[in-house]
């Protein structure tokens, strides 16, 4: 039996590159099949700054004149990034009670909780 690529399928960050990848081509005019997308693999290494790039342009416009895939991914990436500042925020909260409670504690007892 001779050798095939079965075994070669993308994996999520490919995948999801390359839906963000389609959708800058949408924003900046290009033509776009959102079913068969023309990366496969997409570019898992430009996927953070490409998201960001495509976050700034829906920020910034009316997304509701875009593809309803685009408009989905607007509100799911809203709805993500708010959960992520708010974990950050409760975090910082978190961090902040740390220090002040440490603060109050004597060299002595930080060193007994090898803090």
């Amino acid at each position: 039996m001779p050798c095939n690529s079965d075994y070669m399928q993308a994996d999520w960050r490919e995948e999801y590159s390359s839906m963000v990848r389609e959708f800058l081509r949408e924003i900046n005019g290009g033509e776009f099949n959102h079913s068969q997308r023309h990366e496969y693999y997409g570019n898992r290494g430009t996927l953070d700054k490409d998201v960001a790039k495509l976050c700034a342009w829906c920020s910034a416009h009316d997304v509701t004149k875009q593809s309803l895939e685009l408009q989905l991914w607007w509100r799911d990436h809203q709805a993500e990034d708010a959960k992520r500042m708010a974990e950050e925020s409760e975090q910082r909260h978190q961090d902040e009670l740390r220090k002040k409670a440490l603060a109050k504690l004597s060299a002595a007892e930080r060193k007994a909780l090898k803090v």
